[in-house]
């Protein structure tokens, strides 16, 4: 496909081969049919005894995918910027830019975003708390930022987490009851009834709280009656703090969504 229909001359480079989708295979009849396939360079990721794994994978390698690694090689530039641009000023710029771009406002029924609080009202920002979800995530090392984001724009602003897998989410439950806005953030919610239970636990009781999807945006079909939901993609910092602003109408929701949401239909 790419090869041959796309026209595609570059390096083809594969993700980690120790994901579940290919490492169900064995490990090496996946590495091996990569290489079969036409992948130039293979990511073993945290495969265990990998030279001896490199080695039997020998007779695999070709003459055209060396000849693009060298190319790309030998394009490289030699002169390696210093360690500490990495998070310079300009870099959070970008980043921050980005993210304003990104937020995306898939469902606003009832017009509730901007959010306009009176000053003695009192918003409950509700998140789960930060795991890692896959091997290779680092979500847990992430600190969760969405509510001091809201601070930042209304003084009565307050926090609770609760478990991903929770039982017992009662006290989560009557803290929203008592609230005037509820901001709940999701995360991958498809396989953790916890965060399904308690949005749609609320939206039982009459209260319809702003979802912010704070990972992938497939997180509307598990409580389809919300009637207003964004997504940022992202737990980091800039998109949080970019979603605050789009909540509160400083930005407009400039992103759109890069894949259909099952079972949602835009209106």
């Amino acid at each position: 496909l790419l090869r041959h229909e796309m026209g595609f001359e570059g390096l083809v480079i594969t993700d980690a081969m120790d994901m579940a989708a290919v490492s169900q295979r064995g490990h090496a009849l996946s590495l091996q049919q990569a290489l079969e396939a036409g992948a130039d360079l293979v990511l073993i990721g945290h495969i265990p005894d990998q030279i001896a794994l490199a080695q039997s994978l020998q007779g695999y390698q070709n003459a055209e995918s060396i000849r693009r690694i060298q190319a790309v090689r030998e394009a490289l530039p030699r002169d390696v910027l210093p360690l500490d641009v990495a998070g310079s000023a300009a870099h959070q710029s970008v980043a921050q830019d980005i993210a304003r771009h990104s937020i995306t406002l898939v469902k606003n029924t009832a017009g509730r975003i901007p959010l306009h609080p009176d000053a003695d009202q009192q918003i409950l920002v509700i998140t789960p708390e930060l795991e890692d979800l896959t091997p290779a995530d680092s979500s847990s090392a992430v600190q969760m930022t969405l509510a001091a984001s809201i601070q930042r724009r209304h003084a009565r602003v307050s926090a609770m987490q609760f478990s991903r897998k929770a039982s017992d989410l009662n006290a989560v439950i009557q803290a929203a009851e008592n609230a005037d806005v509820i901001i709940i953030g999701t995360i991958s919610v498809r396989g953790d009834d916890a965060q399904a239970v308690l949005v749609n636990s609320l939206l039982q009781r009459g209260i319809q709280p702003v979802i912010v999807s704070m990972r992938t945006p497939y997180d509307l079909p598990a409580f389809p009656m919300a009637e207003t939901y964004l997504c940022t993609y992202s737990i980091r910092a800039v998109s949080l703090e970019a979603a605050a602003a789009v909540l509160f109408g400083e930005i407009p929701a400039q992103g759109s969504l890069p894949c259909a949401i099952p079972d949602f239909v835009a209106e």
